[in-house]
């Protein structure tokens, strides 16, 4: 049994899924919760085992779609340095791009023998004018 915000009483049925990387390694667990007060045995005074079997089977199908999602985030055990090790890499332009303004402002930056970073760039429309991003 568990309660509302409002202090209701329902039944709760919870169910813990873990997730997993592509290495099969546990990174994160995903809770879920249902309501299923409406399926309490008066007499039983408990969820009758067909609905949790019922409800545990859809939580699971919603565990694997998450799990696929969570597949794309960062790998909990990786170090922050090593995140951005993929958007560290030295980038050559694109033929047709070789003579942009855009790709003569990095090779000025890159002469200067500076770091690319955030302070070289602005945002196209700045936060607070009159949008939310």
């Amino acid at each position: 049994i568990n309660y509302t915000k409002s202090g209701k009483k329902f039944w709760n049925l919870f169910h813990l899924q873990p997730m997993r990387d592509q290495k099969g390694e546990v990174q994160y667990f995903i809770g879920v919760q249902l309501d299923g007060s409406e399926h309490v045995e008066p007499l039983h005074n408990c969820i009758p085992e067909a609905t949790a079997q019922e409800n545990a089977k859809f939580v699971k199908e919603t565990a694997v779609n998450v799990d696929e999602a969570v597949r794309e985030l960062p790998d909990a055990n990786t170090k922050p340095e090593d995140l951005w090790k993929n958007h560290s890499k030295v980038v050559h332009p694109k033929p047709h791009r070789r003579d942009s303004p855009s790709w003569k402002a990095i090779q000025q930056i890159r002469d200067r023998g500076e770091e690319i970073g955030l302070k070289h760039f602005k945002p196209i429309k700045p936060l607070g004018s009159g949008d939310t991003g």
